[in-house]
């Protein structure tokens, strides 16, 4: 069986970074029906999170409803105590 290729430009903060700022979101395919997706406006160094589905049960040609998240830990330090 086939393996879905891996989106690297979602896996961490560094390559986040190296996004662009765009109107559009960045997104990755989870599972059939199922997408995440990455936003960066560029007034805000840090990023917001996007769930894209399509609803249970829906028709082939319904659209998908886009949820917020949250914030994404772009820059957020992480402190050794």
């Amino acid at each position: 069986m086939a393996r879905a290729p891996r989106e690297r430009r979602l896996e961490n903060r560094t390559a986040r970074a190296e996004l662009k700022p765009r109107k559009e979101s960045y997104w990755s395919k989870i599972s059939p029906g199922c997408l995440i997706g990455y936003y960066r406006a560029r007034t805000t160094p840090t990023g917001t999170w996007f769930a894209k589905f399509r609803p249970v049960g829906a028709a082939p040609g319904v659209t998908f409803k886009a949820e917020k998240l949250g914030a994404a830990d772009d820059q957020m330090r992480q402190f050794l105590i």
